[in-house]
């Protein structure tokens, strides 16, 4: 399998913010330039951070029976999904785990929904990328994804 070198801008995760935004590299002159990753971590944390489209089968967090209102618009993800070949959707679906309780089958369920993206990321660079979920304290759910040259870890965002 031939293998894809990562080049991406590099993005970094603020845990404070939760959120992630582009990394600037200080320069001379107090500039600043985007920096770039080589790592893989940048895609490995675009793929945690969006929101992969519900399956069918999925239950649509805020909702008694999985039918939420708003329609095709509930299952969320990307719409450039539909330029994808092959059934390859962006992002992860643990946005699915948003109203879930805080117990066993969550970080099963989250092992499960971050060793899809996983699993696309590894076929399109060509190396292996391993996952997983755990808990880090009482309720608290972390995903983790292994790459050659390093570990990539994001909180699960539950209620």
């Amino acid at each position: 399998m031939a293998t894809v070198p990562f080049q991406n801008i590099q993005m970094a995760y603020a845990p404070e913010l939760r959120a992630c935004d582009v990394v600037i590299a200080p320069t001379v002159a107090g500039r600043g330039r985007i920096a770039i990753d080589r790592t893989g971590a940048t895609p490995v944390l675009l793929a945690m951070g969006t929101d992969r489209r519900a399956r069918d089968d999925d239950r649509i967090p805020g909702t008694l029976n999985g039918v939420a209102p708003g329609g095709i618009m509930a299952a969320r993800g990307w719409p450039g999904d539909i330029f994808l070949t092959g059934g390859v959707r962006m992002g992860s679906r643990l946005w699915l785990l948003e109203d879930a309780k805080q117990d066993d089958a969550a970080r099963l369920a989250a092992g499960r929904y971050i060793a899809e993206p996983m699993a696309d990321l590894s076929t399109f660079y060509g190396t292996e990328i391993g996952s997983g979920a755990s808990f880090t304290a009482r309720g608290r759910v972390q995903v983790t994804a292994a790459l050659p040259a390093g570990t990539v870890t994001a909180p699960v965002q539950q209620s």
